[in-house]
């Protein structure tokens, strides 16, 4: 079966695409995952991720190391078509590229369509390619499970912990860099350790 049929195809056999995807990423990359603090996604997709901003993205997708990717889905068969031609046509731009990542962003929320674009994209992108979550399209609940279809990185804006008024107890709030890795065990895997 050529390539987009089977991506296609995946939609209708969710679990076991998922569970396909999931393998293929912790081969690569193991039980670790990162967890990237990125200014939010906004409106304007596709949009690229570089350092601590997000803008819309140029026209091709001109990534540098460290850079992400993200890419519109509509959760419609035909915007499924769409995106897997272009997750076809971006696997030989990324094919020489390492530590990048591609972050699929469903255009309304649609949790079903949202995991079946990380389990494509894990699937169709060469194995060095990294596949974010990006938490602040997605929700936290949703990226979370999209660690089990694929997703080896969480990403979007990292909030402060908050701190109690007079007691002086940090309390993390769900974005914060605690919650995110209490999330990511929960998921079964590891938060990578941070690079100073």
């Amino acid at each position: 079966m050529p390539l987009t049929e089977e991506l296609l195809a995946g939609f209708a056999a969710l679990p076991s695409f998922g569970k396909r995807a999931r393998d293929r990423a912790r081969a690569r990359f193991g039980r670790t995952v990162r967890i990237v603090h990125r200014g939010a996604a906004g409106r304007a997709l596709p949009a690229l991720g570089r350092g601590d901003a997000t803008f819309a993205a140029p026209e091709r997708a001109d990534l540098q190391r460290g850079d992400t990717w993200i890419e519109p889905v509509e959760p419609t068969p035909t915007g499924r078509q769409a995106f897997v031609e272009r997750l076809v046509a971006l696997r030989t731009e990324l094919a020489d590229l390492d530590e990048v990542a591609f972050a699929p962003a469903p255009t309304s929320p649609a949790g079903p369509c949202a995991l079946w674009a990380v389990a494509a994209a894990r699937l169709a992108l060469p194995e060095s390619v990294r596949i974010a979550a990006r938490f602040d399209v997605l929700g936290t609940h949703v990226a979370q499970i999209a660690l089990s279809f694929g997703a080896d990185t969480l990403e979007g804006p990292i909030t402060a912990e908050r701190s109690l008024p007079l007691a002086g107890v940090f309390r993390p709030t769900e974005t914060s860099r605690p919650a995110l890795e209490a999330l990511v065990r929960s998921a079964g895997a590891e938060p990578m350790e941070r690079t100073p």
